[in-house]
């Protein structure tokens, strides 16, 4: 398989997906958002959801064959940072300082109903859309933070690798640590039903990163 031409073609369709978001939206880089109508509001969270599932499998795949290839993917650590969660960085542009892009999937919470994902276009089924106004400036710092990671592929697959540098240090001192980045199961925000682009993206994405994951395990 040639892994270069996959990376690019996912990476290339996240961002094509991305940027139209931005633009419906009215977002720039460096921009903000301070509120949204509610209908739009969930509308971005049903491209933004699965696209983050999308990235996370993105870069385990690159991550992996980063290291089958032999480039180097330790990097200097941040002194007292768990840099592969969430921090902030400054913004280049100005404004709100941007979170770094989560690599790890939440874990599933059992015995809490899952939301329906297919409905998610409030007033899909209703005569007028919800026009309520909702507040805006996370989601719009989530939406920079991925097409960010999405522009610096190589730098978060190092980020990826001191996470899993850290657990295998936490596997020899019998100490509790996560196996994986991604979660055991179908990808996080993966529809089953009423797929869009992003669905088929993120379907591609999370097949890919377990055979990846299975192929450098094996090697």
């Amino acid at each position: 398989m040639d892994w270069p031409l996959v990376i690019d073609r996912n990476r290339t369709a996240l961002l094509t997906i991305i940027v139209a978001l931005m633009a419906s939206l009215g977002l720039v880089s460096g921009g903000r958002l301070s509120t949204l109508p509610f209908f739009l509001y969930r509308r971005a969270l049903r491209i933004l959801r699965p696209a983050e599932s999308a990235l996370r499998r993105l870069i385990v795949i690159v991550a992996h064959e980063m290291a089958l290839r032999g480039v180097k993917l330790r990097a200097a650590r941040r002194d007292g940072l768990a840099e592969f969660l969430v921090f902030s960085r400054p913004n280049p542009q100005g404004g709100e300082r941007l979170p770094t892009f989560n690599l790890i999937d939440p874990l599933k919470i059992f015995g809490r109903e899952a939301p329906d994902m297919d409905g998610f276009y409030s007033g899909e089924n209703s005569d007028a859309p919800d026009m309520s106004p909702v507040p805006a400036a996370s989601l719009a710092l989530r939406i920079l933070a991925l097409k960010n990671a999405l522009e610096n592929l190589p730098r978060h697959a190092k980020r990826l690798a001191r996470w899993y540098e850290q657990r295998d240090l936490a596997y020899a001192r019998n100490v509790a640590h996560r196996y994986s980045p991604m979660r055991p199961g179908p990808a996080p925000a993966l529809r089953q039903r009423n797929r869009d682009d992003i669905d088929e993206v993120l379907l591609e994405c999370h097949l890919l990163a377990m055979y990846s994951a299975e192929r450098q395990d094996s090697s």
